[in-house]
Order: structure tokens, then sequence, then C-alpha cells
């Protein structure tokens, strides 16, 4: 078994069978991405923060960063249950201000700006002033 497969069979048992079908890390995240979103909306960080544990991992992965940036990160931003949780889930600027293009594309510059200022707030960086 590949080691993004076991990864992410640790980070979600729950759909074991459905990520066990998975032929590559790309397709795994079609299949976590709406979990995480699930179970953000309630509020469940026993199974949501693995996930984005296991998200940080294939960043650091060369093979795997472009499938979770695409398949997931970028995606975070299109559901408020996840949108309103990123600047506490993402928690290094530098991974922050990485996905920053990937965000500027699927939401209003407002929102955008709000999200900067969150994060701004959490992580004492100045990623919104610094775009005015």
């Amino acid at each position: 078994m590949s080691d993004w497969k076991r990864r992410a069979l640790e980070a979600c048992p729950e759909i074991r069978e459905d990520l066990e079908a998975t032929q590559s890390c790309m397709s795994a995240w079609f299949e976590l991405l709406p979990m995480v979103r699930q179970y953000e909306r309630e509020e469940d960080n026993a199974k949501s923060l693995p996930i984005y544990s296991f998200a940080r991992w294939c960043w650091d992965q060369p093979a795997h960063q472009n499938a979770v940036a695409v398949a997931f990160y970028e995606h975070l931003v299109d559901d408020v249950s996840t949108l309103a949780v990123l600047p506490q889930r993402l928690s290094t600027p530098k991974l922050f201000a990485a996905l920053i293009p990937l965000f500027e594309q699927r939401i209003s510059k407002k929102k955008l700006t709000a999200l900067l200022t969150e994060y701004d707030k959490a992580h004492k960086t100045q990623f919104a002033r610094n775009r005015s």
C-alpha cells in the first residue's frame, strides 16, 4: 500500500472502502473534502484535524503537493463551514501565503480580505495590510 493511501486511511477511517478504491492521491481528496466539511459543520475536531494533518503531509511531499492544493485546499473557501475555520486550520503563514492565489480565484475580494484579516489576527501576520 502506498504511503499516501495508508495516511489517508488513518486520517479518515470512516470512509475506508472509498479510500481503498482510490487510485491516486488526487482522487482521495475528492473523498476527503466532503468529510472535512461535514466534520467542521459538526464541530468535530477529533475527526477534522487528522484530515488537515494529512493535507499538510501531502503539501510537504512534492509528488502530492499539486493534488492537495487543487483538490482540497483551494476548495476550503467554497463552503462556509471550512472557510470560517481556515485561519485556525492553516497554521503556518508560509502555507497560507502559498494558497492565497488559489483562494483569489474562488472567492470575492471582500471575502478574501475578510479571510486575510482573520488570519492576520490569529497569527499576527500582515497579509491584509500588505495587499492594500
